[in-house]
Parts: C-alpha cells; structure tokens; sequence
C-alpha cells in the first residue's frame, strides 16, 4: 500500500516538472522518406531500377522499341513498387497506352480510370478522358461473339458503365452530354425503352443547352412509342407518349424530325380515342354498368370532342339517358 502511494507521488512529482518548465524531451522525428515496396528475389515485379526515375527510363526505351509486353509489365513494376512517386501517375498512363496499343478497350479504360482515381491533377485530364470516351463508344459498338463465318453480336448496353464513370469524372466537360445521350441510345438498341427514355429525359434536364437536347427529346418521344408498341392498353402509356410528342414539336417546330413526331403524334391520338372509346363500350354493350358507361362516353366527349367516336359518344350517350329516364318511370308505377 505505502509503495503504491509512493509510485503515485513519484508520477505527480514528475508531471508537475514538465509542466513548470514546459519542456518534453522528445526524440526528433525523422524526416519521411519515401521508400518503395520490398520484394523477394523471386518476384516476377522485381524492379529492374533502383529508383523510380531509374524504372520510368528504362520502361520507356522498352516502349520506343515497341516492346509492348515487357514495357507494361516495367510500367506495372514501378506503380506497384513506388506508387507514391511522381512517376508512378505517368506508369499508370502508359498501362493505358498499351493497353489501347493491344486493342483490350476494357482493361485500357480500367487502367486510366486508375489514374483517374489515384492520381489526381498528376496527368493531362482531358487527353484521357478523351480517351476513354473513344474507349467507351468502341465497346459500344463492337461485335462479339465472331467465329468463323458468324457475324457475332453487339451488346451496347456493355457501355452504359463507361458512359457513366465518363459523366462522373467530368460531369461540366463538353462530352458529358453526348455520353448521357449514348447511355440513352445504348439502352434502346439493346431494346430496353424505358431504361433508354430515362436516359434521355437525364440529358434534356442535365444539359437543356446542349445540341443533345433536341436529340434527347427525340428519342425519348421515339422511346415512349416503342413503349406505347408493347403495352397497347395501357393508357398511362399512351397520355405520356402524346405529352412527349407535343412537347418536342412545341420545342423543336422547324426540327428535321418534326415530321417523324408528328405521325408519332397523330397516331397516338387515334390509339387514346379508340382507348377511350373501348372502355366505355366495354361498361354498355358487356359488363351492362350504364351509369358507367355515360360516364365513359362523357369523359370521351370532353377530351375528344372533334372525333369521330365523340359523335357516335353522343348518340349513345342520349339513348343511355332516355333508358334511364324510362326505368325510373316503370320503377314509380310499380310503386
């Protein structure tokens, strides 16, 4: 008891010095130095250099004899072994080069979104972006799948990652709003319409000034009458298809495409009246509801009052009320 008494006075005693004088007798820091990593003596990445300079050199003069594979693998060597140097961002983008040089887009895109993500303002930024997005619209329209005498197979929808790691890593450039609009088209070709009509309606928000826009609004009109093509009794479909098409003919008037728009257009207005006119024959003629049915017919004569089925509506219509009428007259004289 008296000797942990004792150590504990010791430590107030000692704390109450270095607080009175205000001075810690430290060990000095030593400087950091950057060091790279250790390999064994059978490492396949062993360094051929002792430094980073040393390694960027000699991987160079491997490039320039069109060395390719070794180049790559003295590139890789030094981004792994000093990925803390100032040449390791230049090793990262001849992994890019050559991989572009050996046609691997996918592995290419990879290596420069590397250096996208780890070396930051270290590179010439709109150079691979630019290359990456002639990257991305490569996989987008490569076959696949070619043997022998069979043509292979496009798979655009591949591409929608690219586009969009492209759209993250430059949101403001001039090409974002091509690649939002390709992410648009990638979808469509690949037959997903909905998937595709979200993508355009993205790059008309996102970039409302841009020359993707008017091109946007046309694939998202397109889009939603493809979609309006495999859902024929869906009216949700049909209203929103006709919105999109007047929408882009109020926008674009004088658009070359105007007149693919406006058969868009008349063809869906003929596809509502008919719609319309549908479910309110389906309340009078099969499921016998009449106060349905004129509530059908009227809603068709308010939103379709020129139409063909408007009239036939009206007709209908007056001969549903005079039922009416009579029913409620053989009902009081049975009373």
């Amino acid at each position: 008891m008296f000797s942990n008494r004792m150590l504990l006075v010791g430590g107030w005693l000692a704390a109450a010095v270095v607080l009175s004088t205000g001075v810690v007798h430290a060990k000095p820091a030593e400087p950091y130095v950057s060091t790279g990593k250790d390999h064994a003596w059978f490492s396949f990445s062993k360094p051929h250099a002792p430094d980073p300079a040393g390694q960027l050199a000699y991987a160079a003069e491997l490039w320039s004899h069109q060395r390719f594979t070794k180049a790559f693998k003295a590139y890789r060597t030094l981004a792994l072994t000093w990925p803390g140097s100032d040449e390791a961002a230049t090793a990262q983008y001849m992994m890019g080069r050559i991989l572009e040089q050996q046609k691997k887009w996918k592995d290419a895109f990879d290596a420069y979104q590397t250096l996208m993500d780890r070396y930051p303002g270290a590179f010439a930024y709109e150079e691979v972006l630019q290359r990456q997005f002639a990257i991305a619209k490569q996989e987008m329209n490569r076959k696949r799948g070619k043997f022998l005498l069979l043509p292979g197979y496009k798979a655009p929808e591949k591409a929608v990652e690219l586009f969009e790691k492209i759209i993250s890593n430059g949101p403001r450039t001039p090409i974002a709003p091509e690649a939002q609009f390709l992410i648009g088209q990638s979808y469509e070709t690949s037959l997903d319409y909905e998937l595709a009509m979200v993508a355009y309606m993205t790059t008309q928000q996102r970039y409302p000034a841009s020359d993707y826009a008017e091109k946007a609004a046309l694939g998202r009109a397109r889009t939603l009458y493809k979609i309006t093509r495999e859902q024929p009794n869906d009216e949700a479909s049909l209203e929103e298809a006709y919105a999109a098409a007047i929408l882009f003919l109020n926008a674009y008037p004088d658009s070359e495409q105007a007149d693919q728009v406006r058969d868009y257009r008349d063809n869906l207005f003929d596809r509502r009246v008919e719609t319309a006119y549908s479910v309110a024959e389906y309340y009078d003629q099969i499921a016998k509801r009449p106060k349905a049915a004129m509530a059908s017919y009227e809603k068709l004569i308010r939103a379709f009052p020129r139409s063909a089925q408007a009239e036939q509506a009206r007709q209908r219509l007056e001969e549903l009320s005079r039922e009416q009428v009579e029913t409620t007259d053989d009902e009081q004289t049975q009373d």
